[in-house]
Parts: structure tokens; sequence; C-alpha cells
């Protein structure tokens, strides 16, 4: 059984010059803060904290708008 995955509680650089500050609730590219709404923000972190792992749309939808809701696929 594999264990969950510890969220990001730190600054995490990815790509060649982008940087994703949970603290701050901030993403970064060259240093330059981008705007980002917080549900795509949210969205970020968590394939961050999964990455290299297919994130369902299930999960996102429990993570962003709680448990108990559903998504209704296409």
């Amino acid at each position: 059984m594999a264990t969950r995955p510890v969220p990001i509680r730190q600054l995490l650089k990815f790509g060649q010059d982008f940087e994703f500050d949970l603290r701050a609730f901030e993403l970064r590219r060259s240093g330059v803060p981008l705007k980002l709404e917080p549900t795509p923000f949210r969205i970020l972190d968590l394939l961050l904290e999964q990455r290299g792992e297919l994130v369902s749309r299930q999960e996102i939808v429990e993570r962003i708008l709680g448990q108990g809701r559903f998504c209704r696929h296409r």
C-alpha cells in the first residue's frame, strides 16, 4: 500500500525558472510573481505534491471543493 505524499511546505523550483512558494501563496517566474487565482494555485499545489503520479479528477474535486462533492464525467 502506497503512503500519501507529504504536502510541500517550502519553496519548490521546477522547470527552468519557476518557483512555487506555498507559504507566500505565490508562483514566480524568474523571480517575478505571476497572478494565479486561488483554485488554480491549489490545483498546482496538488499536482506538484504528487508529481510523477496520476492525479484523478475526483482527487482534484475533493481537494478543491472538499469531501462529499462529486464531479460529472463528460
